[in-house]
């Protein structure tokens, strides 16, 4: 896998749902995951 490729996106709940359900998620997975929000103007 290489840097910087986006495995989950979720969209429709709020950014303390979505920390939690990566902070789950990370758990799973034998690499490092990064939590990154991205903002539209």
């Amino acid at each position: 896998m290489k840097p910087g490729t986006i495995l989950y996106e979720l969209s429709g709940v709020t950014e303390q749902q979505a920390k939690v359900c990566f902070a789950r998620l990370a758990s799973k997975l034998p690499v490092k995951v990064r939590f990154v929000e991205r903002r539209t103007a």
